[in-house]
């Protein structure tokens, strides 16, 4: 299409100007297409705020009831205007919400089209990726201002949607949750607040997970985000905190209330 024409013609000349700025290993685990198009969007881009127009246009429908009623004291002249006026507000809302969704719909469907274009290098592990992914995108961008602390959430849950490969959700969490004091100790205090913000979006969505084993197994349970596997068995005591932990994080998730219960009793 020629979004995605334009977008890959753009996404080439930024490339070739800040391929410098880092050493080749960061673009091996990270991809330098995937940190543009990260810093290239914007909350806008992925979510459109239906609870919003749709809040504002029942506001504005009260406000035609209120008016259009005798105990109002407007003269008809007056009240026809403004009647007028708010229908005409209404309409324009109500466009603007469609072209805000086909806009959404676009950038998603050509994100769903790159999605398989990330992350493909073998030299990093999924470790390695999620390093990158938070130092050189989330921290960064979560400082700017709150709507960026808002679009680095949802950029995050947009890419668990999309069922990227080699993106772990679940290492991506653990490491939020894990290495909360790094961040806010390099932190003034409004990007604190912002972080903060960053935190909360976050963790609604994690609760939301976790208050509904139903609403997990649909949006969690076939993705690759969340696959775990366990490829060596090991409860060496030097690894104790590192198994600990995991397994403490699995607690949160439904379905592996049990399993992480059975190995909690083994370390």
């Amino acid at each position: 299409t020629i979004f995605s024409a334009a977008s890959l013609h753009v996404c080439n000349e930024i490339a070739a100007a800040i391929r410098p700025l880092y050493p080749a290993r960061v673009w091996d685990e990270l991809g330098i297409v995937f940190f543009i198009t990260f810093w290239s969007l914007q909350s806008s881009d992925l979510v459109v705020p239906e609870s919003a127009y749709q809040r504002q246009i029942q506001q504005l429908k009260v406000q035609i009831q209120q008016i259009d009623t005798p105990a109002s004291g407007w003269n008809s002249t007056k009240k026809k205007r403004e009647i007028e006026r708010l229908e005409n507000l209404i309409e324009r809302l109500t466009n603007e919400q469609a072209e805000r969704e086909e806009h959404v719909t676009r950038v998603r469907a050509w994100l769903m089209t790159e999605r398989d274009n990330w992350f493909q290098t073998r030299l990093a592990t999924k470790t390695d990726t999620i390093t990158q992914f938070l130092q050189l995108c989330i921290y960064p961008r979560v400082c700017f201002t709150a709507t960026d602390a808002i679009y680095a959430a949802q950029f995050m849950h947009v890419l668990h949607q999309l069922k990227t490969a080699r993106f772990s959700t679940l290492i991506c969490l653990d490491r939020i949750f894990n290495d909360i004091t790094l961040p806010t100790s390099m932190c003034t205090e409004n990007e604190a607040h912002r972080y903060g913000r960053f935190l909360c979006a976050v963790l609604e969505l994690v609760m939301r997970w976790h208050a509904s084993e139903e609403v997990f197994n649909q949006e969690c349970g076939q993705y690759p985000g969340f696959v775990t596997v366990f490829r060596k068995v090991s409860f060496d005591l030097k690894y104790y905190f590192t198994h600990k932990n995991i397994f403490l994080m699995f607690v949160i998730v439904p379905s592996e209330k049990k399993r992480s219960r059975m190995f909690m009793k083994r370390i």
